[in-house]
């Protein structure tokens, strides 16, 4: 059992993640080239820099014994429930 352990703690380390990432060339003149890292004479770009960044979705969703929405997560305490013109922050920690 241990050795699997081991093994399997020296795969996770010596293995890495490549994402892909924006390269532009640093003459500033050129296309855009999407890559797993940029060459000697590009520079990566920023997504949230160009407005590349979409919309944050949701944190936890709550629901009750019923399955309805009720909120999501707003901190570790609190629910946020949105309501048509106002949102409703209810504490879950009142009365503990």
């Amino acid at each position: 059992m241990r050795k699997v352990v081991l093994a399997m703690l020296v795969v996770g380390i010596c293995s890495s993640a490549n994402a892909a990432v924006l390269c532009a060339p640093k003459s500033e003149q050129g296309s855009v080239s999407v890559r797993t890292e940029c060459k000697k004479n590009e520079v990566q770009l920023d997504p949230v820099a160009l407005g590349l960044r979409g919309p944050t979705g949701p944190g936890a969703v709550v629901r009750d014994a019923n399955g309805a929405f009720v909120g999501v997560m707003w901190t570790e305490s609190k629910i946020l429930q949105q309501g048509i013109d106002v949102g409703v922050l209810i504490d879950t920690n009142r009365g503990a």
